[in-house]
Parts: structure tokens; sequence; C-alpha cells
């Protein structure tokens, strides 16, 4: 008869032994466990109104902008229907909220909505248009009283500040931009009074605008751009006075310079 080829057992692996068995573990359930969460706190926020400007009519908002902080107190301006856009005051409370003074009475008020308010060294600089001279320089100490115009920089009805004013604190001095009528558009400074309100430089010589604006401090430089001649601006600087008011750099030479 055939003999038939004895049938070796071999004896399993540690892998082999492993596949078996994971084999008979069980499946795992499919159905979803809810687990409790640790309790959770929401934090929430109040609002509350400060104070209603305008509380008549009551749909019209007084769009309150341009917030400066001054000696712990909050200034601002905001368009009320007698005033039109006047200068305010917060200390964050209803009784704390008033304007501080309507510099060109009736609703129309400042003709300018933009005051470019700015704090210097504890006054507060702003720009506006009392109705008689034009759109001029005005300085404020929170109070009705201490709120004047700095100085008539252009004399009359003219405005010797277009634009912004490009208002900026260098070291506890003002430094803007202005028109006198006879220079153009220059940079000037001010200490809050009038005989120290003054041109710090004619760049563009005669009545031609040199246009200077974005003044940046960089350690007691104020760097910023200017037109000796028009249509080149170019990169200056100054340290507040006439003889160090310079050009920094023709960077292009011959003109068309916008740094």
């Amino acid at each position: 008869m055939p003999r038939h080829p004895r049938r070796h057992h071999r004896q399993p692996t540690a892998t082999h032994d492993y596949a078996i068995r994971a084999t008979k573990r069980a499946v795992p359930s499919r159905q979803p466990r809810f687990e409790r969460l640790e309790d959770r706190r929401l934090l929430a926020l109040d609002f509350a109104l400060v104070h209603d400007v305008n509380a008549q009519p009551a749909d019209i908002g007084s769009r309150p902008s341009n917030f400066v902080e001054m000696n712990g107190v909050a200034y601002f301006e905001a368009v009320s229907p007698l005033a039109g856009v006047a200068l305010w005051r917060t200390d964050g409370t209803d009784q704390g909220t008033w304007m501080v003074k309507d510099v060109k009475p009736g609703p129309a008020g400042f003709s300018e909505s933009n005051l470019s308010l700015i704090n210097v060294g504890g006054t507060l600089f702003f720009r506006a248009d009392d109705g008689v001279h034009g759109v001029e320089l005005w300085r404020s100490d929170g109070t009705a009283a201490g709120t004047v115009m700095v100085k008539d920089i252009r004399s009359g009805s003219a405005s010797s500040i277009q634009g912004d004013g490009s208002l900026t604190n260098v070291d506890g001095v003002l430094y803007f931009t202005a028109n006198d009528g006879a220079h153009g558009r220059e940079i000037w400074k001010s200490d809050g009074s009038a005989d120290g309100t003054i041109m710090v430089k004619d760049v563009a010589s005669g009545a031609t605008s040199s246009y200077p604006s974005q003044f940046t401090d960089v350690n007691g430089a104020i760097f910023f751009q200017a037109a000796s001649v028009p249509g080149h601006a170019e990169l200056w600087k100054t340290d507040g006075s006439e003889a160090g008011t310079v050009l920094v750099k023709e960077i292009q030479v011959g003109g068309g310079g916008h740094p």
C-alpha cells in the first residue's frame, strides 16, 4: 500500500498566536457612547449706553468718533441737532458726558467733520472752523473757557489747514501743515501759544506748496515727505529748526520722486 507522508504540526509562533487570538476578540460596538462633560461657564459681557447725545429725535445717531484720551478722560467728536459736529468728553458715565464747547454755534456745527484730535503733553489740539476765521488750529484743556483758537494763521475767513492737517505729537510739540496765504502749505509747529506757533521752514519757496506729510518721529528727528519743487516729493527731516530742516537724499534724481 502506498504510504502517505506524515504531516508535521507546526508550533504557532508568537505572531501567529497573536493573530489567532485577535480574531477571537469581540467586534467592538458601533453604538455611540455619551459621556458627561465637565461644567462650563460662559463669559457674559454687559453693554450699556453711556449717554444719548441725540435724545430727540430718537432715531438719529450722534456718530461719536475720533476718540482721544487726556488726563483720564475720553474726548471725541459727535453730532447733535442743536450744535452739529462738536467736541465732547466722557468719563464713562452719563453724568460725566457733555459737550465741551460749541465752537461754531448753531446746528451747522463745524464745517469739518474730522477734528483731528490729538493729545500733546496734556493739551488737546484740533482743527476747527468757528464760522469767522476758517479752519484754524485750536486747543482745549477740557473746559469751555479753555477751548480757544491758538492762532489765526491765515487772516480772515480763509482756512490755513486743509485736509486733516497731519497733526503729530513729537516730544510734546505739535507739528502740522498749514498755509498762511503767502508761503503755500508748509510744515509748522506749535507749543499751544500764538507766538509759539510758527512755520518751521518754507521748503518750496514762495507761494508754492511743498505739501509735507507723514511726519514720523525717530529718536527726535522728524522724517517726512515734501516737494521742494512741484511734483518732486522726496525724503526730508527736521529737528524743529529752519536750519535743521533738510533734504535727506534725492532718491529719484531729476524729479518725480515720491517716498
